[in-house]
């Protein structure tokens, strides 16, 4: 989880899932609201691709 671009107030927040170093391949990626019901979410279906 960050926020890109870094340092930018017209940045946003993105929650990355990646799978054996491959972060040129996530296994999942999301630019949640602003919201912390929508970061909950965004955390909760990162973890669960990687079950």
């Amino acid at each position: 989880m960050g926020w890109y671009p870094a340092w930018n107030e017209q940045g946003r927040l993105r929650v990355v899932a990646v799978r054996g170093q491959e972060w040129e391949a996530p296994v999942f990626s999301a630019q949640p609201e602003k919201d912390p019901q929508a970061l909950l979410q965004a955390l909760r279906a990162a973890l669960a691709s990687l079950a």
